[in-house]
């Protein structure tokens, strides 16, 4: 299986698969968050009538191929629902999900990287975001974040849509004040 789906391992992968088959045992394995390798982990649980056949790092390379294909895909719907309720044309969200499938970085997504469950989750939780769903939206935003440490900054659509809802709360009172003062 190595020949076969080996090259899904270089880079960053081998640290996700490392971690996934070992742990967080050495220092420079906490830069990569264990959300990615616990999904993996839980991938090769599934495979498990396969390990009398293959061994655990081969099962997880199938994991890999697997998952990242699923997330992908599910991520370019996420995608596309939410250029749907941003931009009101799903036309235009048809282009945004089709150019995102057919993008350059695209090995990131089938390779042993974190990017495809990261974009699912975070295009996920903005779609959650603009329904109104701040709870659900938060919650997918902090799994993003347990899977790529960068989605800490996601933190500022939660803030810019706090905001948005008080300020324009803020604005709807002092409108019903200066109707009251106009009318008293």
């Amino acid at each position: 299986m190595e020949g076969l789906l080996g090259g899904l391992s270089h880079w960053d992968a081998e640290h996700f698969l490392f971690i996934a088959e070992h742990g967080h045992l050495y220092e420079h394995n906490f830069a990569f968050f264990p959300g990615f390798p616990l999904v993996l982990l839980l991938g090769a649980e599934l495979l498990r009538p396969l390990w009398g056949l293959l061994n655990l790092r081969s099962c997880l390379l199938i994991s890999v191929a697997l998952l990242n294909s699923l997330f992908s895909a599910l991520a370019a719907l996420a995608l596309h629902d939410l250029g749907c309720l941003v931009l009101r044309c799903p036309r235009q969200a048809s282009y945004g999900a089709l150019l995102f499938c057919l993008s350059p970085a695209n090995v990131f997504l089938t390779a042993g990287y974190s990017e495809a469950l990261f974009a699912l989750l975070t295009f996920s939780a903005m779609g959650q975001l603009e329904r109104g769903h701040s709870w659900t939206s938060g919650l997918l935003f902090a799994m993003a974040t347990g899977v790529r440490s960068n989605g800490l900054v996601n933190i500022g659509f939660l803030i810019h849509s706090q905001c948005q809802g008080f300020f324009s709360s803020l604005m709807v009172h002092n409108a019903l004040r200066q109707l009251l003062k106009l009318m008293g």
